[in-house]
């Protein structure tokens, strides 16, 4: 298990991709909520971030806005699915985002950074 900021025991999380027969077509090795993620053409773009608490009720919490996390956006080749790659990472930036309602507009993802309520953009490529 991974140790928390605290050096706490983090229970390993991992979320399924799942088709509309309701079969999995990949498990991922980490958690994926939602509302953090959009599809474009044979991509999914997602927020992914690293649980900091095994105390964390999962979603609850992160629903009632107990806690926020800090993401990094991905990218998921649907064709594929090998591990996801990184288009960007708001810490080289100086930023923290906890991206939530993540909609398409061409060719970028806007999405809601809920540490202060405001729209954004980043601009994908396919």
């Amino acid at each position: 298990m991974a140790k928390g900021r605290f050096g706490a025991e983090i229970p390993k999380q991992k979320s399924s991709l799942i088709n509309w027969a309701g079969q999995t077509i990949n498990d991922f090795p980490f958690m994926v909520l939602p509302d953090k993620c959009v599809l474009k053409s044979n991509s999914l773009y997602c927020f992914l971030f690293t649980p900091t608490s095994p105390k964390t009720n999962w979603p609850d919490d992160y629903l009632q806005k107990s806690i926020y996390t800090n993401d990094g956006f991905y990218k998921f080749d649907l064709n594929n699915l090998t591990a996801p790659e990184l288009v960007f990472d708001p810490t080289t930036e100086g930023k923290i985002i906890d991206a939530a309602n993540l909609k398409t507009l061409g060719n970028k993802i806007l999405f809601i950074n809920r540490y202060d309520n405001l729209l954004y953009s980043l601009g994908i490529s396919d």
